[in-house]
C-alpha cells in the first residue's frame, strides 16, 4: 500500500501469492521433538544439544524474538549454530552437529536427509509472506498483469502448496 501511495507500484495490482510458516527441521529417522504447545517448545529447546539458524534472513529476527518470549534468550543463543546458508542450517542437522533447526518450512527438505518435524505451534507461528504487484513505471503493464494472474491462480497455488507454502 505504501509503495503504490509512492507512485512506485500499480493500483490494484497487488496479490499476496503464498504465505509460509517458521518450523523445525529434523535429521530423518530421528524422533519428532514435542513442540505442539509454548511450554514444549521451551523445555525442547532447553533440552536440546544445538540449534541451526539461518545467520540472516526473512525469519531470523522473528526466531531472536521468540527466544526472549520464552523467556530463554541467552541460553538459547548459547547453544545456537548460526549457518551462512539454508543448506548450512540444514547439513547442520543431517551431520548430527545441531539437534534441530527452526526456519521456514518451504527451506526445511531442500538439504538431503533433514525432514519437517512440526511447524512452531500457533501461539509462536509466524508468516512470511510473498506478495507480487506490477511496478508503476513498467514497459509491458498488460504482459505484468498476465504474471501477477497467473502467479495468484490455482495452478500456481497448488506449485505452491507442493512446495511447503500456502
Amino acid at each position: 500500500a505504501e509503495l503504490t501511495k509512492q507512485g512506485k507500484l500499480m493500483a490494484g495490482t497487488n496479490a499476496e501469492i503464498a504465505r509460509v510458516g517458521i518450523g523445525f527441521g529434523i535429521k530423518q529417522g530421528s524422533p519428532k521433538p514435542d513442540v505442539y504447545n509454548t511450554e514444549a517448545v521451551k523445555q525442547t529447546l532447553m533440552k536440546t544439544k544445538s540449534i541451526a539458524l539461518v545467520k540472516v534472513g526473512a525469519s531470523r529476527a522473528y526466531i531472536d524474538k521468540m527466544y526472549e518470549r520464552l523467556g530463554a534468550g541467552d541460553a538459547l543463543k548459547a547453544k545456537t549454530l548460526y549457518e551462512d546458508t539454508t543448506e548450512h542450517a540444514g547439513e547442520a542437522v543431517a551431520s548430527g552437529r545441531a539437534s534441530l533447526s527452526i526456519m521456514p518450512l518451504s527451506e526445511i527438505p531442500l538439504v538431503k536427509g533433514v525432514v519437517v518435524a512440526a511447524p512452531l505451534p500457533g501461539d509462536l507461528q509466524n508468516y512470511l509472506r510473498f506478495e507480487v504487484s506490477v511496478a508503476a513505471k513498467t514497459k509491458d503493464a498488460a504482459t505484468a498483469k498476465k504474471a501477477v494472474a497467473y502467479l495468484s491462480s490455482p495452478g500456481a497455488k497448488a506449485v505452491f502448496k507442493a512446495k511447503g507454502m500456502q
